[in-house]
C-alpha cells in the first residue's frame, strides 16, 4: 500500500471541522431540552479549542519533513492490515488462501517485506540457526573480518565488522517490523525512545548510547549467507542519521533483505515472551531456533555451543548454562519439556506453544487418522 500524496489538513482545519461537529451537537441537544420544558433553550458557551499538537518534525528540513509525515500517513493506513493479520494468525486463513496467488500479488511479495503483526516479530530462519548473532555478552565482542559462521545444512555464512550478539538481535527484528510497514527501501522514522520502550530496556543516557552503537554495529557489520536458493551479501541497514535535538532516527534497510523474508524464509516469535528473557543470552538464541520447528530434531550439546556461538570454553559448563536457558524456556510457556540424554543429545517437546500453522501441518490428511483407527481395530 503506498502513501497517500494529499496533503496534511493543517491544525486549525481539523480544529474548525471538530468544532463545527460540536455545535451542531449542542444545537440538537438545546433544542430538544426546549421542546421538553417549553422555554427557549439558553444558550451555550462552546467549549475551548484545543492548542494544535505541536509538529515533530518542524525542526527538520522542508522536503524531510513532508516525507516523514507522509510515512507517518501510511504507517496509520497499515494498522487495521496488521490486526486482520494477526487475527488470522489466530483462527488460520480462509479457505480461499489455499488459492495460488495471482501474478501481481507474487510480485508484491517478492518486493516488499512481510507484514508483522504487533505481537509478534520476524526472524529469518537461515540467521537463527546460526551464530549469526551470537549469544554472547558485550565484552566478548571483537572485530573480524570475513569469519566464517557456524550454521545449519548447507547454508554458509561469512562476517566483517564488530561480533554480534542478542541484544543487537533483538534491535534488528524491531527495525525490520517498523519497515514492513513502509515501502521497500524508503526511510523509516522512530525515536530513540520508542525503539527503547518497544525493546522494554530502560531510557536513560545509558541505554540511549547502548541503542546508538547497535544501529552503528547493523549498519557496518558486512555479510554473507549462501544457501541453496540465493546469496546475499551486503549490510543490514543501508544507512541512518539522528536528528540530536529531537531524538528522531530515520534509516533504511538494505533492500536486498527482502529475499531473506521468502514464503518460507521466516518465522513469527512471540515478542512479549522474548522481552521476558531478557539477559538470557543462551534462552534467547534458544526461543528463535526452536520455534522454526514444529517437532525440534534432537541436537548434540556440542554442536548447539558451536551454532549460537557461545565462547564457553568447557562442554560441561555450557552443558549447565544450557540446562538453565531451557528451564528459563520452560517456565516461560515455550517449551513443556526437554531431556538431555545419556548420548549428550539435547530433545525438546514444545507442547502447548506450537502456533496454528504448525498444528495444520503436523496434523494427518483428511480420513487418514479414521483409516489408522480402522486399522487398529481390526
Amino acid at each position: 500500500m503506498n502513501a497517500r500524496a494529499d496533503p496534511d489538513p493543517s491544525p486549525a482545519a481539523v480544529d474548525d471541522e471538530r468544532q463545527q461537529y460540536i455545535d451542531h451537537l449542542n444545537q440538537l441537544w438545546n433544542e430538544r431540552k426546549a421542546q421538553r420544558q417549553q422555554t427557549p433553550a439558553a444558550p451555550t458557551m462552546p467549549p475551548p479549542q484545543a492548542p494544535p499538537a505541536p509538529d515533530p518534525y518542524a525542526g527538520m528540513g522542508g522536503d524531510l519533513a513532508k516525507a516523514l509525515r507522509s510515512m507517518e500517513r501510511h504507517r496509520r493506513e497499515l494498522a487495521e492490515r496488521e490486526a486482520s493479520d494477526e487475527a488470522e494468525d489466530r483462527e488460520g486463513p480462509p479457505p480461499s488462501s489455499a488459492a495460488p496467488a495471482a501474478s501481481g500479488e507474487k510480485k508484491d511479495k517478492l518486493n516488499n517485506l512481510p507484514i508483522i503483526p504487533t505481537s509478534t516479530r520476524a526472524v529469518v530462519n537461515d540467521i537463527a540457526s546460526s551464530a549469526l548473532f551470537a549469544a554472547i555478552q558485550g565484552k566478548d565482542r571483537k572485530l573480524v573480518k570475513d569469519m566464517p559462521v557456524a550454521a545449519t545444512g548447507e547454508t554458509q555464512m561469512f562476517f566483517t565488522g564488530e561480533l554480534l550478539n542478542q541484544d543487537d538481535h533483538d534491535v534488528f527484528m524491531q527495525l525490520v517490523y517498523l519497515a514492513s510497514a513502509e515501502p521497500l527501501g524508503a526511510y523509516v522514522t522512530v525515536t530513540g525512545y520508542s525503539l527503547l520502550k518497544a525493546l522494554g530496556r530502560g531510557t536513560s543516557g545509558k541505554e540511549h548510547k547502548q541503542l546508538d552503537a547497535e544501529i552503528k554495529r547493523l549498519k557496518n557489520a558486512g555479510i554473507e549467507i549462501k544457501t541453496a536458493n540465493y546469496t546475499y551479501i551486503g549490510s543490514l541497514i543501508h544507512d541512518a542519521f539522528k536528528h540530536e535535538v529531537s531524538g528522531q532516527w530515520g534509516y533504511r534497510l538494505n533492500e536486498k533483505l527482502v529475499s531473506l523474508y521468502g514464503a518460507s524464509g521466516y518465522t513469527l516469535i512471540d515478542w512479549e515472551q522474548r522481552k521476558r528473557l531478557k539477559g538470557k543470552d543462551i534462552a534467547r538464541w534458544l526461543q528463535l531456533e526452536i520455534a522454526r520447528h514444529a517437532v525440534p530434531f534432537p541436537i548434540k550439546v556440542e554442536t548447539l555451543r558451536g551454532l549460537c556461538g557461545s565462547t564457553t570454553k568447557e562442554l560441561w559448563k555450557f552443558r549447565q548454562l544450557l540446562k538453565v536457558a531451557l528451564e528459563a524456556l520452560k517456565a516461560e510457556g515455550h517449551i513443556a519439556a526437554w531431556l538431555i540424554d545419556e548420548n549428550d543429545l539435547v530433545h525438546v517437546d514444545r507442547g502447548a506453544a506450537l502456533t496454528a500453522s504448525q498444528r495444520r501441518r503436523l496434523a494427518p490428511p483428511s480420513g487418514q487418522q479414521g483409516d489408522r483407527q480402522h486399522h487398529k481395530k481390526g
